[in-house]
């Protein structure tokens, strides 16, 4: 049943091409097996692909950078001290860390973009530091266009057969 429905709704992203692909990538679907499909096929440009997908998770991206930015050091303080211990944190090891990402944060957003699920807490913490807007949104557009230009290329090696992309995605 499941199967049925990720192959249903892999059909209406692909259907609509590039507006699928933008949609997906606000984090409606997951978008790798949108680029890969899209990538193999003869109609579609790998380089307009890593475009689309990296406006869309851009703007994607921003509820929860917001959501960081909503977090105010005196609510993650208080959470810290209720629960802390059990993750062996306190203050002092979050204040110093912090400090640390704070120093490097646009490559570490930029670099968060290749690991799927790690992107969201790096979307959070970029809110979080108050990073700044302009330089986050480069660096998460960076980081996913060649992290996207990676799995295009991969797709359009696979010689522009659909079958054979689905038949790997089915598996």
């Amino acid at each position: 049943m499941i199967n049925f429905l990720i192959s249903k709704t892999l059909d209406i992203f692909l259907n609509l091409g590039y507006a699928g692909l933008f949609i997906s990538a606000l984090g409606v679907f997951p978008t790798e097996i949108l680029i890969a499909t899209l990538g193999a096929h003869q109609d579609y440009s790998i380089w307009k692909i890593a475009a689309v997908v990296a406006i869309g998770e851009v703007l994607g991206s921003y509820p929860l950078f917001f959501i960081g930015y909503a977090l105010t050091g005196k609510k993650v303080y208080k959470w810290i001290e209720k629960n802390g211990k059990l993750l062996k944190i306190d203050k002092e090891n979050f204040d110093n860390s912090k400090d640390k990402i704070r120093k490097k944060s646009y490559w570490y957003i930029f670099l968060t973009r290749f690991v799927p699920w790690i992107r969201l807490v790096a979307s959070l913490a970029g809110g979080f530091l108050r990073v700044n807007f302009f330089w986050y949104s480069l660096s998460v557009f960076a980081g996913v266009y060649i992290y996207t230009l990676i799995i295009a290329y991969f797709g359009f090696k696979a010689g522009g057969n659909l079958n054979v992309i689905r038949k790997y995605i089915s598996i």
